[in-house]
């Protein structure tokens, strides 16, 4: 996965043909030759669904907590690549109606599954270990 800017990863349509049961061929033909800004739309609606689970006061400082929690840990980036690597079947599975796949909520539960049993289903605040700070 590549860092981007905002300091989350975001998913390369290598690791979606790695991960998946997909070809690249079935991928452009589902998502268009602007594939790559369709893998970054899906990996950053993967980060808001995780930071959704959270429904406490200074969001700011939990996604802080969390974007370190991710970027320090290979597990746990494994664990956000298998996330959007369903978001993205889900994509495929639907036709792109993201709606039917979603439910409604933002998130299905195969993706909350997936990140709840990686640990990063995260309800409760977290408690900062070093000085991260909002901006």
């Amino acid at each position: 996965m590549e860092l981007q800017s905002n300091n989350e990863y975001s998913i390369t349509l290598t690791e979606v043909i790695d991960g998946s049961e997909f070809t690249e061929a079935e991928l452009v033909d589902t998502f268009g030759e602007g594939i790559e800004g369709h893998l970054n739309n899906i990996s950053r609606k993967t980060y808001r669904a995780l930071y959704s689970a959270y429904c406490g006061w200074e969001i700011d400082q939990q996604v802080l907590e969390l974007q370190e929690i991710i970027n320090l840990s290979e597990t746990k980036q494994d664990v956000m690549k298998e996330a959007m690597i369903e978001y993205v079947r889900g994509a495929m599975y639907s036709g792109l109606d993201l709606q039917v796949y979603l439910g409604g909520k933002g998130y299905s539960e195969e993706l909350k599954d997936i990140l709840y049993a990686g640990g990063l289903w995260i309800i409760e605040g977290i408690v900062a270990t070093d000085d991260i700070k909002a901006v």
